[in-house]
């Protein structure tokens, strides 16, 4: 049963907004981070905009996307028809107030949310655990998914628990609008099922399977029709929907890999997928406990930044497993406490949406998907801790049990995002993008990437319109230069890799030092090999090179 919720209390919001605007100031100006994902959904979204199709407007032939379903670019389309404009920076500038808002909102939720089970304080602490991790933080600042993604799990749960017709209701309509954002939102769809068994509503139970039956087999639908047109069996360019090419095909395409990124690996078998789910879910535990904190890689850089300064040098290694261990027993302790009080939905939904984590070639991803999960397990961490302040033996200092636990991870987490904020937020100016001069402040960008941009820029002053751009990261070479930009060919052999570039009409090739490059990886030695036909135009920095088509 959940408790009777009295009236919210100003106290409690007023620090959850102050919260929310803390994170927010440093990074207040300029469009949001277009960069990665968030490209690619904005090209999405410009085509819906512009065209009324869903297609990739950066691809050869204009292709039709079947990887992601349409719930951010229909941000983007909303935020383009109110403006008038496709203008990335008038758009994305537009885009970071509603990232605010979004993060804002979601913080609220899951308050509202965890305070139907727990005291207020308690609930207020837990909620800023939940959202305050570096996961969240860092994809508020992208026009990605995670983020209305996380407020709609929020609002699910908000909504189921507040019970009657119209709680329901609220809860399908924010299931199917999950789904929209990503597949995973058939956790909730399941979910949603489940709470209408537990209720032994039969009746309601087989309705909402037929509407997450329409909503997967509408988008299962679609692909469909897309691989089965002529566009995509007679692609512009001969590996356009190669299984590698992750952004031009569907995920269970790219999934069939051992190893996207390394296609020569070939795909995997059936043994293959139950050892990848067999050890996927031994790294779960990890993998909630990061969403009450931060994950084990987080938590590395934030333990070396602070060994850097002299209070904090003495902070042992060893304190990052014990921290991570000992949030995922308590976590594992508290679903475990939850079922047993009768909340299948809450325990369900988080079953569901691990097991679909475990499907994913890598744990790489892991701390941005977990990040929408936060409520839950923080109601999870909560539970326990009350639970293990009721013991007899502990009962007379139950405050402290609980107070002193969560005072340490706000502690240990305000601590890691100050040093995140001073040393990961950086200046970045575009002197001219779509004919704005623009200054704001991003995370992850390094020397590395500024000489990528750099490039970006070179390429904008010297390309031709119907030049083709190869591109590690495409959508963002496009929505910086309005050139058809694409992956390189993921082949080792140099003389395949020349004649795959040649078949796409390629005229430039960037490659970047910028994390995971995969022009260096593939192209840039069949280039190097190949001077008689291309040329290095322009370097600059550590590591940038673009190649230029000889004859061209």
């Amino acid at each position: 049963m959940t408790r009777r919720v009295p009236r919210a209390p100003a106290a409690q919001l007023a620090v959850l907004v102050l919260a929310s605007f803390a994170v927010w100031a440093p990074r207040a100006s300029g469009p949001i981070d277009l960069r990665w994902d968030a490209a690619a959904y904005y090209t999405l979204g410009t085509s819906l905009a512009q065209r009324g199709d869903y297609r990739y407007l950066n691809e050869p032939g204009d292709i039709r996307t079947t990887q992601y379903p349409p719930g951010v670019p229909a941000i983007v389309v909303l935020h383009q028809l109110a403006l008038g404009t496709s203008d990335p920076v008038v758009v994305g500038r537009a885009l970071r107030l509603t990232y605010f808002l979004l993060f804002t909102a979601n913080i609220l939720a899951a308050f509202a949310f965890l305070r139907r089970h727990l005291p207020s304080w308690t609930a207020a602490a837990l909620a800023l655990v939940a959202t305050m991790t570096f996961a969240s933080v860092w994809v508020s600042d992208r026009a990605y998914t995670d983020l209305p993604f996380a407020l709609m799990v929020n609002l699910f749960l908000l909504a189921l628990a507040g019970g009657g017709t119209r709680g329901s209701a609220a809860a399908g309509a924010a299931a199917v609008a999950a789904f929209a954002l990503r597949t995973t939102g058939l956790a909730l769809l399941g979910a949603w099922v489940v709470d209408a068994i537990v209720r032994r509503n039969v009746r309601g139970a087989v309705i909402r399977a037929a509407v997450g039956a329409a909503c997967v087999l509408a988008w299962a639908g679609y692909i469909r029709a897309v691989e089965s047109s002529e566009e995509y069996r007679h692609p512009a360019y001969p590996y356009q929907r190669a299984l590698y090419n992750m952004y031009n095909v569907a995920y269970t395409k790219n999934f069939s890999l051992r190893d996207p990124n390394d296609p020569s690996q070939g795909r995997l078998t059936a043994a293959d997928w139950a050892a990848r789910l067999v050890e996927r879910a031994g790294q779960v535990p990890e993998g909630m406990a990061a969403t009450v904190g931060n994950s084990r890689s987080d938590w590395e850089l934030a333990v070396e930044g602070a060994k850097t300064l002299p209070v904090f040098r003495y902070i042992p290694w060893r304190s990052i497993p014990l921290i991570l261990y000992g949030s995922a027993a308590l976590v594992t302790a508290g679903f475990v406490l939850l079922l047993r009080r009768g909340h299948f939905v809450m325990v369900s939904l988080a079953a569901l949406y691990f097991a679909q984590l475990c499907l994913l070639p890598t744990v790489y991803f892991w701390p941005r998907y977990l990040s929408s999960l936060g409520a839950i397990t923080a109601l999870a961490l909560g539970t326990a801790l009350v639970a293990l302040g009721d013991t007899a033996w502990l009962r007379r200092r139950r405050t402290l049990v609980v107070a002193l636990p969560l005072a340490a991870i706000l502690a240990a987490q305000g601590l890691a995002l100050v040093w995140f904020f001073r040393s990961g937020l950086v200046p970045v100016t575009h002197p001219d993008w779509a004919g704005h001069r623009v200054e704001y402040r991003l995370f992850s960008y390094d020397q590395d990437f500024r000489d990528f941009d750099a490039g970006i820029d070179w390429i904008r002053r010297h390309a031709t319109p119907d030049a083709v751009v190869i591109s590690s990261i495409p959508h963002w070479v496009y929505v910086r230069t309005g050139l058809k930009t694409i992956f390189p060919p993921f082949e080792r052999d140099a003389q395949t890799a020349l004649e795959l570039l040649d078949a796409a009409g390629a005229r430039y090739v960037i490659v970047d030092s910028s994390g995971l490059s995969f022009t260096r990886e593939y192209a840039r030695p069949a280039l190097r090999a190949a001077p008689d036909r291309w040329r290095l135009a322009h370097r600059a920095g550590r590591g940038l090179e673009i190649f230029e088509r000889r004859g061209r």
